[in-house]
């Protein structure tokens, strides 16, 4: 499973990116997060979805903790 961090969360629009570091930046929604609310700089692990719009993050959990 993927690591990254997560980079962005717009709270009221409900969705973010996580960033990869070399590789592009997913995305995802509020509905695919395992957890309250995304919290920027967390770390997390996810799979990714490949489509039209480009990577989308799928069953995002956070792991303990921030880089």
């Amino acid at each position: 499973m993927p690591k990254g961090q997560i980079r962005f969360f717009h709270e009221r629009k409900s969705f973010g990116f996580v960033d990869r570091g070399a590789d592009p930046d997913v995305f995802f929604h509020i509905s695919d997060y395992d957890g309250a609310y995304p919290e920027e700089g967390e770390i997390v692990t996810f799979d990714i979805e490949y489509g039209g719009r480009g990577p989308r993050g799928l069953k995002i959990t956070p792991i303990t903790g921030k880089e």
